[in-house]
């Protein structure tokens, strides 16, 4: 059902927590909303929470933040987020710069500022292009060729656990085992072990018992 959802970025700095509950709660109160529920946005991870909560409000829904910075990263996350917030005719309210944009409003100020967004979505991504290029076009002047220098070894999720690796290949445990225990596959796990040069502990061979008569 179409409602009202507050968005608050969290924060290790409680006060500005408070600062952007107060916000929308204070617009919600003065324009006579009911804010439905309040759903955090955890401010370390990826964009990919934002897209989630815009993606999973339906029409005719109302989503009220502080400020646009609540919205991605970047200012073309933000920028991309609101227009995919408008093309979803959902409402988005900006408490803390006073800003309501409503996707099917014909005011000639509420259609500026949402032709803004999109002039800017564009301006950005070009000027993201242009210092790639640039970026590129120096190094190549510098003779320096992109990408990870030949048998450079990048960060691996298997980082800080050789000595467990060690301690249970010690305890002849099998490399496929020690890679089902460790989330990886031994394929992958036989390449680290190879890559950074990991020194596994011997082995006493296995004596097979002989049978006799005595």
């Amino acid at each position: 059902m179409p409602g009202v959802t507050a968005c608050i970025k969290t924060s290790d700095d409680e006060r500005m927590v408070d600062d952007q509950k107060h916000a929308v709660m204070d617009f919600a109160r003065k324009n006579n909303l009911i804010i439905n529920e309040f759903v955090e946005m955890p401010h370390r991870k990826k964009d990919r929470e934002t897209l989630d909560i815009v993606a999973r409000l339906q029409g005719s829904s109302t989503l009220i933040i502080s400020e646009l910075g609540s919205l991605g990263r970047s200012a073309s996350e933000v920028v991309d987020n609101v227009n995919s917030l408008i093309r979803n005719n959902v409402r988005l309210i900006i408490a803390g710069q006073d800003i309501d944009l409503r996707p099917l409003a014909t005011d000639i100020p509420t259609r500026v500022i949402i032709k803004m967004f999109t002039i800017f979505a564009g301006l950005e991504r070009s000027i993201i292009e242009e210092k790639a290029k640039m970026a590129l076009k120096t190094m190549k002047d510098r003779g320096v060729r992109p990408g990870k220098p030949k048998g450079s070894i990048g960060r691996s999720k298997l980082d800080g656990k050789e000595e467990y690796i060690k301690e249970l290949y010690g305890k002849k445990v099998g490399l496929a085992t020690i890679a089902r225990i460790i989330g990886t596959s031994r394929t992958n796990l036989e390449h680290y072990i190879r890559t950074r040069t990991i020194v596994l502990p011997r082995r006493e061979p296995v004596k097979k018992r002989v049978s006799g008569t005595e």
